[in-house]
C-alpha cells in the first residue's frame, strides 16, 4: 500500500477515536520529531480534501513546552509521531519532550493518540 492510501485509512480510522468520533471538524494537533516532518505535511495535505478534520502541526523538538501544552489542551485530540531510539536524551522515561508533557499527558488521557518508532509503518 502506498503512503498516500496508508494516510486515507488511517483519517478514516481516525474519525472514530472516542475523542473525536462525534466531533465536526475535530481540531488535531500532530507533534512530530524531523523525521515524520514529511509525512505529517502529506496527512496534512490528504486531510484538507476529505475536510473531516482541522490539523496543526508543532516540532517537538523546537517548539516550546509551554505552546505544546496549550496546544494539547486546546485541541480535540492530539498525536505524536516520535521515535524514541534516535533522540540524542534517550532515557527509560521516553524523550525529553514527552518527561515535559507528562503532566498535561496525564490529564488529558482519552484524546491522545502516541505513535511512537512508527516511521516505517505508514
Amino acid at each position: 500500500m502506498d503512503q498516500i492510501s496508508a494516510i486515507e485509512h488511517f483519517l478514516h480510522d481516525l474519525k472514530h477515536h472516542p475523542a473525536v468520533e462525534y466531533t465536526f471538524k475535530p481540531q488535531v494537533l500532530i507533534g512530530y520529531t524531523d523525521a515524520y516532518s514529511a509525512l505529517v505535511s502529506n496527512i496534512i495535505e490528504t486531510a484538507l480534501e476529505d475536510d473531516s478534520f482541522r490539523f496543526s502541526a508543532m516540532n517537538l523538538n523546537t517548539s516550546s513546552t509551554d505552546s505544546l501544552k496549550n496546544a494539547i489542551i486546546e485541541n480535540d485530540l492530539y498525536m505524536l509521531l516520535y521515535d524514541t531510539s534516535t533522540q540524542s536524551d534517550l532515557s527509560t522515561k521516553g524523550p525529553g519532550f514527552i518527561q515535559e508533557l507528562r503532566t498535561v499527558m496525564n490529564e488529558n488521557p482519552k484524546k491522545s493518540l502516541l505513535l511512537k518508532n512508527y516511521g516505517r509503518f505508514f
